[in-house]
């Protein structure tokens, strides 16, 4: 059961301002939903061969390599630098307060586990918190409803 808190907290702690994050990038898209970034920096496409094996777009942006090869390794390599620390022992099975944990498996896990509920707030951020003026009122229906243009397959 601690290794769930642990679990949810990490993916919380990190999903939230990542959504909210994302919510404020919004604004560089204009009124249009599921539109493409306007502005110069957050719009420019960089396109990386073989993306599209593994996604439905041909380009990343800015954001995406910021996010993804700058904030998740960092904040990924702190934690498990974090977790050595509190076990006073070893890199790849850690034990502390009782728990046993395997850094890269868990560390995988709330990546994937931030990647998912990262989504799910930006549209609830979207639809309903006053802080971003209700931007799309219906974007959590929209959401469910798979309106999205990066989640066409």
């Amino acid at each position: 059961m601690k290794t769930l808190a642990i679990y949810l907290a990490n993916v919380l702690l990190f999903a939230i301002p990542l959504g909210m994050f994302e919510v404020y990038l919004e604004r560089f898209k204009g009124k249009k939903w599921n539109g493409e970034f306007t502005d110069t920096f957050w719009g420019e496409q960089i396109n990386i061969r073989l993306i599209d094996r593994f996604c439905e777009k041909t380009y990343v942006t800015p954001y995406h390599l910021i996010m993804f090869c700058g904030i998740f390794p960092g904040i990924t390599a702190l934690e498990w630098i974090g977790l050595h620390q509190l076990a006073g022992h070893g890199w790849l099975i850690v034990s502390f307060a009782g728990m046993t944990i395997i850094p890269p498996i868990f560390l995988a896990a709330v990546l994937i586990g931030n990647m998912v509920v990262e989504d799910i707030l930006w549209a609830v951020f979207n639809s309903y918190c006053w802080w971003f003026a209700f931007r799309f009122k219906d974007g959590l229906q929209r959401y469910c409803r798979g309106e999205l243009a990066w989640h066409t397959k």
